[in-house]
């Protein structure tokens, strides 16, 4: 029963947020690597320019609530990128870790949940990764 609970309640949350943020933020696609018997996971969004760290924030939260929920998944990411176009996975395994310059140029932030230890930040840049002081938000 308790199960069925959880997953009633991820599922309402899922919708929730996607129902509430479509216009601020929208699903571009999702990765997921396998890591011994886990996953790990990433999601690139796109982010309305208009779009502050505190609804930011809030929607990370619930993002956090759905990772936390997923048995399987140890790390996960959210990517938040200035347009459709520019949004890419990071050449290496899903660490978030973009390490050139066309892809940065366009990350707005980078929401990190790790599952083993609690770790959940968002790293929120003013104008973008390459060019803008990060503002780390714990979540």
């Amino acid at each position: 029963m308790q199960k069925l609970f959880i997953s009633a309640f991820s599922i309402f949350l899922f919708c929730y947020s996607n129902a509430n943020s479509e216009q601020a933020y929208t699903l571009i696609k999702t990765k997921s690597e396998k890591a011994g018997n886990n996953l790990n996971q990433m999601e690139l969004y796109t982010i309305n320019k208009n779009a502050d760290s505190k609804e930011l924030k809030s929607f990370c939260m619930q993002k956090k609530s759905q990772f936390s929920q997923n048995h399987s998944m140890m790390f996960s990411y959210v990517v938040f990128f200035d347009s459709k176009t520019s949004a890419r996975f990071p050449t290496n395994p899903l660490t978030a870790g973009f390490n050139d310059e066309n892809a940065s140029k366009h990350i707005k932030a980078i929401y990190t949940f790790n599952k083993i230890n609690g770790y959940s930040k968002l790293s929120f840049y003013r104008k973008n990764s390459w060019e803008s002081l990060v503002q780390d938000i714990d979540i």
